[in-house]
Order: C-alpha cells, then sequence, then structure tokens
C-alpha cells in the first residue's frame, strides 16, 4: 500500500529534505531511472547511476529520511514527478531499476518493450544472473501509465531485483555499506550496458 498517489500530496505533507531529485541529460536514445532510490529501495539509485554512465540520460528519486522511506514510495503507474516525466518523454525508450522486498536472489524483467527485455533478460541468464522466467504480475510492467512507458515509443523496461540479489551486490544496503560495490554489481552494470550499446 502507498501512502501516496500524487507528487502533489508528498511535497504536501513531507518536509524539502526527506528526499532530493538527481538528474543528468545526455543521449535522447535511453534513460535510466531509479523512481524509488536512496533508502526506498536501497541499491537502485546506483545501479542505474551506473547503468547510464555518461552516455545515457539519468534520474533518481532519492529517499532521505532517517526512517520511513517506504512512505516516499509512489506507485510506478501514478508516477507523476514533473522532472521524470519530462526527461522520460524526450527519451526514445526508459529503463527502470526498482527493488523487490524478496529475499530470494532473483531478477524479474517486465514493461513494453519486449525486444529489448528479451535482449537483456538472455544477456543476464549467460552471465549467471537468477533471471525469473515467470514474472509475477504486480513486477509486470506492462501498464500504459508505468513511468517506464511514457518514453517516446511508449514502450519501456522495468527491472525487479530482489532484496535477496542486491545484498549481494554492496557490502551492504546501508549508505555506507552501498559506496562500496561488489564484482556482481558490476557484472550486472557491465552485461545491462552492453545491451543497451548493442541493440
Amino acid at each position: 500500500m502507498n501512502k501516496y498517489n500524487s507528487f502533489t500530496a508528498l511535497i504536501q505533507n513531507e518536509p524539502p529534505d526527506s528526499f532530493e531529485i538527481e538528474y543528468r541529460v545526455r543521449s535522447e536514445i535511453c534513460i535510466v531511472i531509479a523512481p524509488h532510490g536512496g533508502d526506498i529501495e536501497p541499491g537502485t539509485s546506483e545501479i542505474a547511476d551506473f547503468i547510464a554512465g555518461d552516455n545515457f540520460s539519468f534520474y533518481s528519486f532519492n529517499g532521505c529520511k532517517t526512517n520511513g522511506n517506504w512512505d516516499l514510495h509512489m506507485a510506478s503507474e501514478k508516477y507523476d514527478e514533473k522532472k521524470a516525466l519530462e526527461l522520460v518523454a524526450a527519451s526514445e525508450t526508459a529503463i527502470s531499476i526498482h527493488g523487490a522486498r524478496k529475499d530470494e536472489p532473483k531478477i524479474y524483467i517486465g514493461g513494453l518493450n519486449t525486444r529489448l527485455m528479451s535482449a537483456i533478460s538472455t544477456a543476464l541468464h549467460r552471465a549467471g544472473f537468477p533471471v525469473g522466467q515467470v514474472v509475477p504480475t504486480k513486477f509486470g510492467g506492462v501498464h500504459p501509465d508505468n513511468i517506464c512507458n511514457k518514453c517516446k515509443t511508449e514502450q519501456g523496461v522495468q527491472i525487479e531485483l530482489t532484496h535477496g540479489l542486491r545484498q549481494k551486490m554492496f557490502k551492504n544496503l546501508s549508505q555506507t555499506g552501498r559506496k562500496r560495490k561488489t564484482d556482481l554489481f558490476h557484472l550486472f552494470v557491465k552485461t545491462v550496458r552492453n545491451v543497451l550499446n548493442t541493440v
């Protein structure tokens, strides 16, 4: 259950320092976003940032509260933060990075860009990542109003990484622990970037 169904409601009820927005504008070919970054879904900001690198656009909405950051979580199909909508609308496609709460290390890939989804799924599987063959409905990313599908082509990709997998990508998921990335983090980033650079 989400506390807020719009960004307007969120900013009316949360102090200004409870969140921050990061972004870089690069190529209009693709933007990589973390709509629930910072301490909302820990690790997703860092993953999106490194996948974007210097050649793809990047956006992250970061929860910065001492506790209760889940209050800042907005459903992807109701995500209406102005800068996110602006940047995604200016991009051919969008890749959104999310953090599922499950403990089993797993990746679920959804969205409407089936070609890119298939390419990313195949590449991650070949690299040894546990890609779920059956995507739970809540991770499907198929709603046309999902922020990843608000791009020019109206076909984006949603990548869900479970808590169990994200833990293996950092020393730990605290703010300090996330500064130390593991080899698994770099392998994931490299694999997805390779797909984006070739497809």
